[in-house]
């Protein structure tokens, strides 16, 4: 019973979405975060400013993370230029990001916050709830809208046109 329930709500998420929930989480001070990618190279998601961008933000032993990227990917292949970024949301990151990397090849930069501050809950992104989850940082890099759980590339397509009011 259980695994019909579990592979019930897989399959529910799964379907195209008509739109992404309208949780408009707006934030007046624009996010501040230097990653970690897989390479040991900084990330900072100031340097994205200037478009939307597309957080996705993911846990690399999380089965819905993984197959989110396929969203991600098709959104990417559908709308060239779209700016998005992985952010790993998870204590202890660093050990598994390389592996993560290595074996589902993003086609996006990835990485991790060093302190944590995302994992916890204490950065300007604000709590997750929820991996995966994703958060639309407008031109100016402040947060425009947000959504936890899975969505198609149709609904981040939607989510990322919040964030290009």
């Amino acid at each position: 019973m259980r695994a019909w329930i579990l592979t019930l709500s897989l399959c529910l998420g799964c379907g195209a979405q008509a739109a992404a929930p309208p949780d408009l989480s707006a934030s007046g001070q624009p996010v501040e975060l230097t990653l970690i990618t897989p390479a040991n190279a900084y990330l900072d998601v100031g340097d994205y400013r200037g478009a939307p961008l597309l957080v996705f933000v993911f846990a690399t032993f999380d089965v819905n993370s993984q197959a989110a990227l396929h969203s991600v990917h098709e959104l990417l292949e559908q709308r060239p230029g779209t700016q998005v970024i992985g952010i790993a949301a998870q204590i202890a990151a660093r050990p598994l990001m390389e592996a993560w990397h290595n074996a589902l090849s993003p086609r996006f930069p990835v990485g991790y916050e060093p302190d944590n501050l995302v994992a916890l809950g204490h950065s300007e992104l604000g709590p997750i709830a929820t991996v995966p989850a994703w958060i639309a940082l407008d031109r100016r890099g402040r947060v425009a809208a947000r959504y936890s759980g899975y969505l198609s590339a149709e609904s981040l397509a939607l989510l990322m046109a919040r964030a290009s009011d």
